[in-house]
C-alpha cells in the first residue's frame, strides 16, 4: 500500500446496506512515480484484520477516481505495480505478568522488508515506538519481542507492529490489547527453575497481607515472610539445589507451588 492512512464506513443500522465509495486520489512525488493504471483501492473489514484485499474500484485516470460499491468496509490507496513488502499472516500478545507482555507475529511473502517497529499506546490512539525487531526476509518468519518496560498499575496496553521497507514506506498490523485486570486472582511465580531469585507476582482484590511459606519435600518450613501485593523479589541464594514447596496464603486464597533451585 502506498499511505500509511486509511478510513472506513461503518454500518449502524439495517441487515446489509450498500453505498457508493468514491475516492479522489491527488497526484504527487509517490503516485508520479507509479504507472497511474496501477492504482487499485484496497478494502478490509475493519481493523482486526491484518491483511487487504483488492476492493475491484473502477479507476478513471482522468479525473483521478476510484469508485465502488462498498458495505462496511475500510479502504487504503495501493499500486499493484508496489508489491506489499511484507504481509501480516496473525499477531498475538501474551501479558507475562503485570509489568510484562509478550508480542508474536508471522508475516509471509517479504520483499525489500527493513525492520519492524513495536508501537504501545496506553489510550489507544497516541503510539510510541518502544522497540526494534530486524527483518529476516524469507517467506514466512516469526517474531518475539518481549516489552518489561510496563508501569506497575497499568490496567490497559494497547500495541501495533509497524513494517518499514528499505525506502521507508510503512505498513501496520491491526491494534490489539492487554487488559492486565483480566490477571486479577492469578498468582505468577519466575523464573521457575530459579538460580537465586525468585519473582512473585499477586494479582489480589485487596491490599490485605500475603504470607509466603516456603517447605522442603518433608514439609519443614525453610522461610516465611509477609509480603505487599503487587510485585515482590526474594534471594533463596541460600538455598541447595532441589524441589521445594511455596505456598501463598491471604485473606481471598491459599496456592501452592512446586519451585526448583538450580
Amino acid at each position: 500500500a502506498i499511505p500509511n492512512k486509511y478510513f472506513g464506513v461503518f454500518q449502524v443500522n439495517g441487515t446489509a446496506p450498500t453505498y457508493e465509495s468514491t475516492y479522489k486520489y491527488a497526484t504527487g512525488p509517490v503516485l508520479n512515480s507509479l504507472d497511474e493504471n496501477t492504482l487499485i483501492l484496497y478494502k478490509r473489514n475493519d481493523n482486526t484484520g491484518n491483511t487487504w484485499a483488492n476492493s475491484s474500484a473502477t479507476l478513471d485516470v482522468n479525473t483521478n477516481k476510484l469508485t465502488v460499491t462498498g458495505q462496511s468496509t475500510e479502504y487504503i490507496l495501493g499500486s499493484s505495480g508496489i508489491p506489499l513488502t511484507a504481509e501480516f499472516l496473525n499477531f498475538n500478545l501474551k501479558a507475562q505478568n503485570s509489568t510484562t507482555a509478550k508480542l508474536n507475529w508471522q508475516t509471509a511473502q517479504e520483499t525489500n522488508n527493513s525492520h519492524f517497529e513495536v508501537e504501545r499506546s496506553l489510550d489507544g490512539v497516541n503510539f510510541s515506538k518502544i522497540g526494534i525487531v530486524k527483518a529476516n526476509s524469507s517467506n514466512t518468519s516469526n517474531y518475539q519481542f518481549i516489552d518489561n518496560t510496563i508501569s506497575i498499575g497499568t490496567t490497559k496496553a494497547f500495541y501495533r507492529i509497524k513494517q518499514i521497507d528499505v525506502n521507508q514506506k510503512s505498513n501496520s498490523t491491526a491494534i490489539k490489547v492487554i487488559n492486565f485486570n483480566d490477571l486479577v486472582g492469578q498468582t505468577q511465580i519466575y523464573p521457575n527453575p530459579f538460580d537465586n531469585e525468585l519473582h512473585i507476582q499477586t494479582f489480589f482484590n485487596n491490599d490485605d497481607d500475603i504470607v509466603l511459606t516456603l517447605c522442603d519435600i518433608q514439609g519443614k518450613i525453610l522461610y516465611k515472610e509477609k509480603i505487599a501485593n503487587g510485585l515482590s523479589k526474594i534471594d533463596l541464594s541460600s538455598l541447595e539445589s532441589g524441589v521445594y514447596t511455596l505456598t501463598i496464603q491471604n485473606i481471598e486464597s491459599i496456592k501452592s507451588f512446586k519451585i526448583i533451585k538450580n
